[in-house]
């Protein structure tokens, strides 16, 4: 919520347009019979490639995966959804701490 002129206002789903940008390592959902879900999220890091900034080594969690994907959670005001699925050979799992 963003506070304008003194009152409480939702922004709209879209309110970030300029901001957004398209992951160029983005890979294609896999069929749901493919993928396996974790059953808590598995601290990684991951490559994220943007379309104008470039490649960013960024920590999160995968969440599912498939032979050659991982779907990684996604915490930047860049992207739209909470997630996307990148080639494995982007994504290192992180040690237990």
């Amino acid at each position: 919520m963003r506070s304008i002129m003194g009152e409480q206002a939702m922004l709209s789903w879209d309110s970030g347009e300029p901001v957004y940008q398209r992951l160029t390592n983005e890979a294609e959902v896999p069929l749901a019979r493919e993928q396996t879900t974790a059953p808590a999220p598995v601290p990684c890091v991951v490559w994220l490639v943007w379309e104008h900034d470039g490649p960013e080594l960024t920590e999160t969690e995968a969440i599912g995966w498939t032979r050659t994907t991982v779907l990684v959670r996604v915490y930047d005001r860049r992207w739209r959804l909470g997630g996307v699925w990148v080639p494995a050979s982007d994504v290192r799992r992180l040690a237990p701490r």
